[in-house]
């Protein structure tokens, strides 16, 4: 959606008119149910930073870290827009987002946030790439379909092998890096 508005304020407004009005409904039922919650953990689920916070009390990892994925939208989609080497910034953008995904490997309670960058920033770039190609060859929707295979291939691997430690370190999400764009 970023596509259609191109201004950074517009966009976070639209997307805060979104999801704010379900968000404070379900935080009204989090703290309705809450009588040892402090009034500081009150205020971080109200402004959704509570889970990056390292409050005790926190609704939600996921809305404070869309925040911060959102704020990265405008910057990633500049990036995008202003190179002209589509595979070179693909390939550029996806080892970027995935060392940043595997810096926080040992940080459990912000890899469950930070693994999932990568999925963005290629969902991303497929967006990029479809709305530059409009016919796409056949050989490339195979292509998509043989690289998801191998994801789905490797998170079942991933499942069988390592099951508490690819949660711990969040690698269950990084196999989805191959899926997303099949």
């Amino acid at each position: 959606s970023y596509s259609r508005i191109h201004n950074p304020y517009d966009f976070l407004v639209k997307r805060m008119k979104k999801i704010l009005p379900m968000y404070f409904f379900a935080l009204g039922f989090y703290f309705f149910n809450r009588s040892d919650i402090l009034f500081r953990e009150v205020i971080g689920n109200v402004f959704s930073y509570a889970y990056v916070g390292g409050f005790e009390h926190n609704f939600s990892w996921y809305i404070s870290f869309l925040w911060i994925t959102y704020i990265l939208v405008p910057f990633i989609y500049g990036y995008i827009n202003a190179t002209t080497k589509h595979i070179q910034k693909y390939i550029f953008l996806g080892l970027l987002a995935i060392f940043i995904a595997i810096s926080f490997i040992g940080n459990s309670s912000l890899i469950i946030a930070f693994s999932r960058i990568p999925i963005f920033v290629i969902g991303m770039c497929v967006g990029d790439y479809f709305s530059i190609h409009e016919k796409v060859k056949i050989r490339n929707v195979f292509a998509l379909g043989f690289v998801s295979i191998i994801g789905f291939s490797v998170l079942i691997k991933l499942l069988h092998i390592y099951p508490d430690l690819a949660w711990e370190y969040g690698i269950y999400w990084l196999p989805y890096i191959m899926i997303t764009p099949g």
